[in-house]
């Protein structure tokens, strides 16, 4: 069954980050740019920026919401195992980028109207995403992978 589109709804943390190299701490938005990939067992999708141009997204404790089309075709069946992963990056220049999601929700809509959703309710609150391994003391990468587990969901970084 193919997917016609991805609902992307993403919550920012409410928590102050600790940082210790500027004597203050800064907040869990961002202005960084945000980058989703999803993992099916036949493939990946797209490289989606999640921005929304006329919002100032990923701010504290807001929760954004992205629509994104596939550009090619992605057949999976409707089960949630058919989600292998998703990897969640931040880019760009900026020393203060880091960013603290409180929730990831991906849903994926197939042709027939139904959807695949992979919910993550457990982010990992002690590692944040940011070019600058160094924030919030060290508790900072890049990247992160969220996979499912026969627990619940797992985060790891997928360098």
């Amino acid at each position: 069954m193919p997917i016609v589109r991805y609902n992307i709804t993403i919550k920012t943390s409410a928590a102050d980050r600790p940082d210790v190299r500027f004597g203050k701490a800064g907040d869990a938005g961002t202005d960084g740019e945000v980058h989703l990939r999803v993992y099916y067992s036949t493939g990946g999708s797209d490289d989606y920026k999640l921005d929304n141009p006329a919002e100032n997204d990923r701010e504290l404790g807001m929760t954004d919401h992205y629509v994104r089309l596939p550009s090619k075709a992605v057949e999976i069946t409707n089960t949630v195992n058919e989600i292998r992963r998703i990897v969640l990056r931040i880019e760009g220049e900026k020393s203060d980028d880091a960013w603290l999601p409180q929730q990831v929700v991906v849903t994926a809509t197939m042709n027939d109207g139904r959807d695949v959703v992979l919910n993550n309710v457990a982010w990992n609150a002690d590692w944040w995403l940011s070019t600058d391994k160094n924030d919030a003391e060290g508790h900072a990468l890049p990247a992160y992978e969220i996979y499912p587990t026969p627990r619940g969901l797992a985060l790891t970084d997928p360098e």
